[in-house]
């Protein structure tokens, strides 16, 4: 690691450490940090003690909300850092190594949208939620004007076009390289391989306005959701993973022969590039 990227780290750490100075931070403030891969937002919703703050209402209430809003980057940071970015990589690493500024996460931190606030039953806590859109933090990582090409497969195998690609990754796989199973791990731009660890499909592989539009990869844990038709069509082709891959266990392992279904048409390989892709997972606990 170089220097800078030590200096970088520590920054880090000293800003998600950080605490108030009079009274400890989780005495007086609290923050619910949820990710929807499924609709693409993080919601966050972020308590204040009114009591311990020593406020009173009702002449307290905006500065309850003055109070919430001057901490909500410090207690939304930490989440927004262990995000997945790919298969072995947080947010906070991609700012480590330098693919992305600390500059830029902190824009994207600043520009989340208040949707509610509203006092507890007990009027002891003030809650504020606020929302940002994970196609925000998507768009950080464009660098590309155009998506590189995709080979067509070298062996000829019988496939039509599809609307999409739908793959089911539910459940538990094994995991390449390791004599264990384990469960798909939501991220920003997984990956997908062939059983023979070809690259199939990555983000510089999607054109930067499908990226921008909807991410690199949908996400939906039943298929009676809206999204399905939205994001991969009526007739999408069907796949069943291989397997899963990565520190993170955020890549996916798709058989040879479901690769060559999509390699051998001209259209499937434009659905990639269109990301005209659709994950069934499990929903983290």
């Amino acid at each position: 690691m170089t220097r800078s990227a030590r200096a970088i780290a520590t920054c880090l750490l000293a800003a998600c450490l950080t605490a108030s100075p009079a009274i400890a931070q989780d005495q007086l403030y609290s923050a619910d940090i949820q990710i929807d891969w499924e609709n693409g937002k993080i919601v966050a919703a972020i308590k204040l003690n009114i009591q311990a703050a020593g406020l009173r209402l009702p002449a307290g209430r905006s500065q309850a909300e003055n109070a919430i809003e001057a901490r909500r980057v410090q207690l939304v940071r930490p989440a927004i850092l262990e995000i997945g970015f790919d298969s072995w990589r947080t947010i906070e690493a991609c700012i480590v190594d330098q693919t992305i500024s600390p500059e830029d996460v902190e824009r994207f931190l600043q520009g989340g949208r208040k949707r509610a606030a509203w006092l507890s039953p007990d009027f002891r806590q003030l809650v504020i939620t606020y929302e940002y859109n994970l196609n925000d933090l998507t768009a950080l990582f464009i660098r590309h004007s155009t998506p590189m090409g995709i080979d067509r497969a070298q062996v000829f195998t019988p496939t039509r076009d599809y609307s999409g690609l739908l793959i089911y990754v539910q459940g538990e796989f094994p995991v390449r390289g390791e004599h264990e199973t384990g469960r798909l791990v939501p991220s920003l731009f997984p990956r997908i391989y062939d059983e023979n660890m070809v690259l199939l499909m990555e983000r510089n592989y999607i054109q930067p306005a499908a990226l921008q539009r909807w991410g690199s990869v949908g996400w939906v844990s039943h298929l009676d959701s809206p999204l399905v038709e939205q994001r991969v069509g009526q007739d999408p082709l069907r796949i069943m993973a291989y397997g899963i891959f990565g520190t993170r266990r955020s890549d996916i392992i798709l058989s040879a022969a479901d690769a060559l279904k999509i390699l051998g048409s001209d259209h499937n390989r434009g659905l990639i590039q269109e990301g005209r892709i659709l994950l069934v997972y499990d929903q983290p606990d």
